[in-house]
């Protein structure tokens, strides 16, 4: 397992902590979502082998956010 954390510049309330949880976890590979709305964080355990950070970040865009590679 691989862990990253991003940053969520425009995840602004529960809503949109719910709708990039739902969107990571339809994602094949992604076993665990943890976001932290007051930092704008998001931190995404997956399995290299079945899903990489362009398919995350990709699909985080589809949803209408903009993710960032975070320095943690």
């Amino acid at each position: 397992m691989k862990e990253i954390t991003l940053n969520i510049d425009n995840m602004a309330c529960q809503g949109c902590a719910k709708k990039i949880t739902d969107t990571l976890k339809d994602l094949d590979g992604v076993k665990k979502v943890k976001t932290k709305i007051m930092k704008k964080l998001v931190q995404i355990e997956f399995n290299p082998g079945k899903t990489d950070e362009t398919q995350i970040e990709t699909a985080l865009t589809k949803a209408g956010y903009e993710p960032k590679k975070s320095e943690r």
